[in-house]
């Protein structure tokens, strides 16, 4: 996921609203967070029904617990909701109240039995300042069950939107030209990079773009005098790892100096992509040796 998203959701009764939200989650990667009630509700459906219906007509806020997630740090925020008397339930519009939207994008999406009412216009009235997308209405049984009505198809098409909107274009990444396809050293990475050269006079220079999960292969700089390159980090997040050492994860401002002979390698989290600049060290005889591929479970053991 290049943008950070943050699923909220408030889901009582059958769950049916924690079951989109938990499928969405599943298939972007995104963090999630459960809206709940200081009181949680309580007696049968239809009980809960008659409170819901009385809350709603005076436009009562519950109290909520604080979120395990703050979404002033997210970039994309999913929003779901029940249908409660043709709007949003209490709770969501606690939580909502609760936020300052401007900037961030929303994702919206509602369960309903039928009747889907102005869920979504009642929270986009809420939601001052925020940019909306890929918003979706959830049908279930009229009853009040968990049988889906919407088609799977339709919802796997709407997922599939939200990681469209998520997911960073390589030029997005850097302020410097993110360039071509790595072509010529494609066979030295596992996953898509990116390559621009951004002066090879006097000192090289090149701009290296990865999305996420892709990384080089073990390799090690050689010069008989001088060489080793220098790793100036400009965006995303990745990592660096010398041979028989920990990874060290990388941030936009790091600096990482890579002495001639020692064999390591870099590249991107799983979930993020990274862009450094790679600064050749001048040398005398100076070469490139790649080794072995970083297996994919070594990779994934750095989460």
């Amino acid at each position: 996921m290049g943008k950070k998203m943050l699923i909220v959701y408030y889901s009582v009764s059958n769950g049916n609203t924690k079951r989109i939200a938990e499928q969405l989650q599943k298939a972007t990667g995104a963090d999630i967070a459960r809206i709940e009630t200081t009181t949680p509700y309580s007696g049968s459906y239809n009980d809960i029904v008659e409170q819901g219906q009385r809350e709603v007509n005076r436009g009562y806020q519950p109290e909520i617990k604080p979120l395990k997630r703050n979404p002033a740090d997210y970039d994309v925020v999913a929003v779901g909701t029940p249908t409660w008397w043709y709007t949003m339930a209490p709770a969501v519009l606690s939580f909502l109240k609760s936020c300052d939207w401007t900037g961030k994008t929303v994702i919206l999406f509602q369960t309903h039995g039928g009747w889907p009412g102005h869920v979504i216009e009642d929270i986009k009235s809420v939601c001052k300042g925020a940019n909306f997308s890929c918003e979706m209405e959830i049908q279930f049984d009229g009853a009040g069950g968990a049988e889906l009505v919407t088609w799977d198809k339709n919802i796997e098409a709407w997922i599939a939107q939200i990681r469209k909107e998520i997911e960073m274009k390589p030029e997005e990444v850097s302020v410097f030209p993110v360039g071509g396809k790595n072509d010529a050293f494609a066979k030295y990475f596992v996953g898509q990079s990116y390559l621009n050269m951004l002066t090879t006079d006097g000192v090289v220079i090149g701009n290296v773009t990865f999305e996420p999960g892709c990384r080089n292969n073990w390799h090690i700089h050689h010069a008989k005098n001088g060489g080793g390159q220098i790793l100036l980090c400009t965006a995303g997040r990745g990592y660096y790892q010398e041979w028989g050492k920990g990874a060290q994860e990388l941030h936009p401002g790091d600096v990482v100096v890579i002495p001639a002979g020692v064999k390591h390698w870099h590249g991107a989290t799983a979930d993020s992509w990274f862009a450094h600049l790679a600064v050749e060290v001048p040398g005398e005889e100076t070469a490139t040796e790649w080794c072995e591929v970083v297996s994919n479970e070594a990779y994934i053991a750095l989460k």
